[in-house]
């Protein structure tokens, strides 16, 4: 009896952890078809440099958002990898390969933490003291990752460009030099202060009939005077503008330096999936 016992709990046990297994199977079996199912498009509408407007499957890019920038060109096309699986055999991988190109004055150091909040994948990096001038990003350094291509594989280079100087040249009229006319224009100043005074005393009601007349003649006087002073002042004037040549300004012009980005991602490609 006790043999038939130990017989029947060896039989339950062993049957309990055959349907453990069998139910450990079946979740890795749905996790795994639930990883690799297709995310459903995630289409955005980017604007060219040229004013043309394309539509993106960011899902498919790998890359949602982009930095404040001038998008040059997007493209996609059938492509081919060549890897080499586990055991070191190559093996061709159809891919569509998408790629981006577009110019931002961000910093590369702020593009990093853009693309890659959390773990950003460094590649590849060059500094110039202690600026980065090259970055190289990858979405994963997981090589079962890259083979499956269960998600996008991303690759964004990061470069900075110093655009050329700009030359620009200004053309101005000199201004006459004011020191030329300076004691002109004191003298027809003083003049003018002297005709002011006396149009005033014209006007005085005790003024006797010679002072008058002598009045007049000053008066006329000076009107020639001034008369004269102009004319000078003017042919000064004139002179000396004819005589200047017209000044060149040259300006150099340097525009800041920018980061140009391509971003290329690989997809996996087979006759039932779409692009």
């Amino acid at each position: 009896m006790k043999n038939l016992t130990a017989y029947f709990f060896k039989l339950t046990l062993l049957l309990s952890m055959t349907l453990a297994l069998a139910g450990c199977g079946k979740k890795e079996e749905a996790s795994d078809a639930q990883k690799k199912a297709p995310k459903p498009p995630d289409m955005i509408e980017y604007t060219l440099s040229d004013g043309s407007t394309v539509k993106v499957d960011a899902n498919k890019l790998g890359v949602k958002y982009l930095p404040t920038g001038e998008i040059f060109s997007y493209s996609y096309t059938p492509d081919e990898r060549h890897l080499v699986d586990k055991l070191g055999k190559p093996f061709i991988q159809p891919v569509y390969k998408h790629e981006l190109q577009m110019e931002t004055p961000e910093s590369i150091d702020k593009l990093i933490t853009f693309f890659f909040p959390k773990t950003p994948n460094i590649a590849t990096r060059r500094k110039r003291g202690m600026e980065d001038v090259y970055v190289r990003l990858v979405s994963t350094r997981d090589m079962d990752s890259i083979r499956a291509l269960d998600d996008p594989y991303v690759v964004i280079d990061m470069r900075v460009v110093y655009p050329k100087r700009e030359k620009r040249e200004t053309v101005t009229q000199e201004r006459p030099d004011s020191t030329l006319t300076a004691s002109i224009d004191d003298q027809i100043s003083a003049l003018r202060n002297n005709l002011a005074r006396l149009n005033d005393r014209m006007t005085a009601e005790d003024l006797q009939i010679p002072e008058r007349r002598r009045m007049q003649i000053q008066i006329a006087m000076l009107e020639d005077q001034l008369t004269e002073l102009n004319k000078k002042r003017d042919s000064i004037l004139s002179k000396n503008t004819t005589e200047q040549p017209n000044q060149v300004i040259s300006e150099t012009i340097e525009k800041g330096k920018k980061v140009k980005i391509k971003i290329v991602s690989f997809n996996i490609r087979t006759e039932d999936k779409n692009k």
